[in-house]
């Protein structure tokens, strides 16, 4: 609504609408003073300042202005009494005086009065600030409002989000990732958050995604809550996933993006780093007992490659992305 009354100036006569004159003579000498003055007449806001400052607004120019305050409270408490006593009516008055004499009253009363204004309440303000109004103002009533960037996918859209971890062999090692489920939660924008693990301890997805399905989701999203891109996002993750919901066709379940790269996991590694400069040596670590966390049955300990191993594999994967190597691989498969 705001921004429609200052399309209003934009697309109107400035002399029909805007009078400041001048009355200190020691002002009226200054030939860039006037001149910038009149530049001010052609834009769609002026600044009503105390009188003592020499500016004062026709009657006529005030039943139909633009009037910003980013200093003067007293001058806001006279344009209230002209609106109180005098029936005069702002287009819009922009109140953003700072300060402490009569600075929380000025407010105060504009806001008991039938007219249209944008308030700062308190002592807080400042020209800046009502500069910085008015130009946003200016910007939408202009159309020239920075190009809106597409709606990113949110989770809003889920019955239940799944963020899925690793797993592990040591109780609670997903503690960090089940504050962040609880902390989504208490944000209140989502449905329902679950954790759960791939292997180990668990939870494990399957169970998890039984639990939604049993409280009514119809749209599931799985998120890893991993950063590399490995076996697991690629193959291991899927296959759980197409297991899990054939028995559910009446339920849509969505493979989300990784935690991977982005900006904020730069600064987070930055403050990691800075935490980091007041450790001990590793040398001076306690460790646990191995035997403390048994391998169960079936199931193998953490296995380094080779680097050997390691750089043969990687030629291998390196030639099985072109289509030579595609059909190497194909080759091999047949055999």
């Amino acid at each position: 609504e705001c921004a429609t009354r200052v399309n209003g100036f934009l697309t109107g006569d400035g002399s029909e609408w805007f009078d400041l004159t001048v009355q200190d003579p020691r002002i009226a000498r200054e030939p860039a003073v006037m001149a910038w003055l009149d530049q001010v007449k052609r834009i769609v806001y002026t600044v009503l300042s105390s009188p003592r400052l020499g500016f004062t607004l026709s009657k006529e120019a005030q039943y139909k202005q633009l009037v910003v305050f980013g200093n003067a409270p007293t001058a806001l408490l006279e344009l209230n009494r002209l609106i109180i006593e005098e029936g005069v009516s702002p287009a819009l008055v922009i109140a953003a005086p700072v300060g402490f004499v009569h600075v929380k009253e000025s407010k105060e009363e504009l806001l008991e009065l039938d007219v249209p204004h944008i308030a700062l309440t308190g002592r807080r303000g400042g020209s800046p600030l009502a500069v910085s109004i008015v130009h946003a103002l200016c910007t939408l009533a202009a159309g020239e409002q920075p190009e809106a960037k597409p709606e990113r996918p949110s989770v809003e859209r889920f019955d239940s989000a799944i963020l899925l971890g690793h797993g592990s062999r040591v109780l609670g090692a997903d503690r960090s990732m089940v504050r962040v489920a609880e902390s989504l939660k208490k944000k209140g924008r989502y449905a329902n958050v679950e954790t759960c693990n791939m292997s180990r301890l668990g939870p494990h997805f399957e169970e998890t995604f039984e639990k939604c399905v049993r409280m009514g989701a119809r749209k599931v999203l799985l998120l890893p809550y991993f950063l590399n891109e490995g076996l697991h996002m690629k193959l291991d993750i899927p296959v759980k996933m197409q297991k899990a919901v054939k028995r559910h066709p009446h339920v849509k379940l969505v493979l989300g993006n990784s935690l991977g790269f982005d900006p904020l996991l730069v600064r987070l590694v930055e403050k990691r780093i800075e935490e980091s400069a007041t450790l001990g040596d590793v040398r001076n670590l306690q460790l646990p007992d191995e035997d403390a966390y048994p391998v169960p049955h079936g199931q193998c300990e953490f296995v380094e490659m080779l680097p050997e191993d390691a750089a043969r594999w990687r030629e291998v994967q390196g030639k099985d992305r072109t289509i030579d190597g595609q059909n190497d691989k194909l080759r091999r498969e047949k055999q």
